[in-house]
């Protein structure tokens, strides 16, 4: 079965080039029905993030007719919204009541009645209902993995060189895969616009890491960004209030370049994640793709030179 990079469909956020241990990008394969989710629960939060995208025979493949795609646990549904950006992209979130215990299923199911209640043309035009889709019944599932908590170092700290280091502590159990994830926003002493990305990092899930603020803000030279499907789904989740990034951006981000040689920098916000994750099962419809299960707990620090 050949496969194809989906990289296009889901480039709402970038990872630097160079990035230690990248993970290999997701595929999809370009025959049969694909799926991308992630669901992320954030430490003190009781509601977890929910990204997911479908795809058929390679291409993006939109929710049509009544059907939607569904998120559960346990007692608890939600459907999620599309995002008019990306016409096969859904997010939102739902209610975790006992995250270390319970299932999570994304499936597509058929539900004509809450479609029309985002729909966009007047009630009385189009009221026929055109019967379940092909994709009706595909589902896929997961367990959140044990949760992490950030011991160190305090929040609001504000550091004055690229040499200084971050020395993040964290606790829980390690599980499949472990990232520190930043959104970094730097503002200029000019009027230039700031400067935003993301910096995604695979690093050993043993409760210690020393992380140098160069690594994350450069001090020259042209940042090479790439999107990476798999880092882009955690990215968005991690950070869904910004990674909407006023919607401006969202969905719009395509790999480019930043030119830091022409970037009067004044000061940075870094948003510090720790992501740790677990895979879960897609079913049998599905001829590839991916879901996977977060937990996670951030911090916010400064960088000013």
């Amino acid at each position: 079965m050949n496969v194809t990079p989906a990289l296009s469909a889901l480039s709402l956020i970038t990872c630097i080039v160079g990035c230690s241990e990248p993970v290999p990008d997701i595929e999809i394969p370009d025959t049969g029905v694909a799926i991308i989710v992630e669901a992320s629960l954030t430490n003190g939060d009781t509601d977890a993030s929910v990204a997911a995208a479908v795809y058929d025979s390679g291409q993006p493949a939109p929710m049509v007719g009544g059907n939607v795609l569904e998120v559960t646990s346990e007692s608890v549904a939600a459907i999620l919204s599309g995002i008019d950006e990306r016409d096969n992209f859904y997010s939102g979130q739902i209610g975790i009541p006992n995250p270390d215990t319970d299932t999570i299923k994304v499936a597509i199911v058929h539900r004509p009645q809450e479609t029309r209640q985002e729909r966009w043309y007047p009630t009385e035009d189009i009221l026929v209902d055109p019967g379940p889709g092909e994709f009706e019944g595909f589902e896929a599932t997961l367990l959140l993995p044990a949760a992490v908590e950030i011991t160190a170092p305090q929040p609001g700290l504000s550091y004055s060189s690229r040499d200084d280091i971050i020395p993040l502590e964290w606790t829980g159990i390690s599980a499949d895969d472990f990232k520190l994830v930043t959104y970094n926003r730097c503002r200029s002493t000019t009027d230039s616009d700031d400067l935003s990305w993301v910096y995604t990092s695979q690093i050993e899930d043993d409760q210690q890491e020393d992380i140098r603020v160069g690594d994350i803000i450069p001090a020259t030279g042209v940042l090479e960004t790439s999107a990476n499907l798999g880092d882009v789904v955690t990215g968005f989740v991690q950070f869904f209030i910004e990674a909407t990034l006023s919607a401006a951006t969202l969905g719009l981000y395509e790999p480019t370049e930043i030119n830091f040689d022409e970037f009067e920098l004044d000061y940075c916000t870094i948003q510090l994640s720790l992501v740790r994750q677990r895979q879960g099962q897609i079913g049998e419809d599905f001829s590839g793709g991916s879901i996977t299960g977060s937990r996670s707990d951030n911090l916010q620090v400064e960088y000013r030179p």
